[in-house]
């Protein structure tokens, strides 16, 4: 039997891959329509206009959906990476007070996207389902507070982690939109005021433990 040609490959892989947005797509068009609530299978499949079992060849279970998602809406809005950022520090990495000064620019990637990433907050509202590129940027985040803030206790670490990261969230950001009914500016303000205040007190603990 002959190797399959290369060109081939190439071409199943960019059908797979047109196959597996066209479903995420529609999973946007549907969840922005009509919610979560009643989100289905079957109605994910004719909103795409491919059979059911296309649908969990790509995507098994709802967690392989949002999942996939994320990496979706990532991709679309340039989601700014902690180890993009750390790169352009050089050596040292970002500090915290870095990245929060990053919220408005953050914010204005959100908006950008806003279609997507509130079909991926809709979808993240489970906390048994959190969007893995959700996790790993409060992952991220412990790593910088960490590493700024060697005196902290795990606690400590995980309460600073915990606010940043949901202030530098699109659930926050889609809440400040929607609830709050602030303007894109305002909601970025709004965060990156909230951030200085958790940082100007992690610097304040510093100080005191130097002390």
């Amino acid at each position: 039997m002959s190797a399959r040609r290369p060109y081939q490959s190439r071409l199943r892989e960019e059908q797979t891959r047109q196959t597996r947005t066209l479903i995420l797509e529609a999973l946007i068009d549907l969840v922005n329509a009509e919610g979560v609530a009643e989100l289905s299978i079957r109605d994910l499949a004719a909103r795409a206009g491919v059979a059911e079992r296309t649908v969990y060849r790509h995507f098994p279970d709802r967690q392989a959906l949002v999942d996939a998602l994320g990496e979706h809406v990532a991709e679309r809005s340039k989601w700014l990476e902690i180890s993009d950022v750390d790169r352009d520090r050089g050596t040292g990495g970002a500090t915290a007070a870095e990245l929060v000064e990053l919220l408005p620019q953050a914010y204005a990637r959100f908006d950008a996207a806003e279609r997507e990433l509130r079909a991926l907050v809709l979808l993240n509202l489970d906390p048994a389902r959190t969007a893995s590129v959700s996790r790993a940027h409060r992952d991220e985040i412990a790593r910088v507070v960490a590493r700024c803030y060697p005196s902290l206790d795990d606690g400590e670490v995980a309460e600073a982690t915990a606010v940043l990261a949901l202030l530098g969230s699109s659930r926050t950001w889609l809440r400040f939109r929607d609830e709050a009914g602030l303007s894109p500016a305002q909601a970025a303000r709004a965060a990156q005021r909230a951030a200085r205040a958790v940082i100007a007190d992690l610097e304040a603990r510093l100080a005191s433990r130097a002390g």
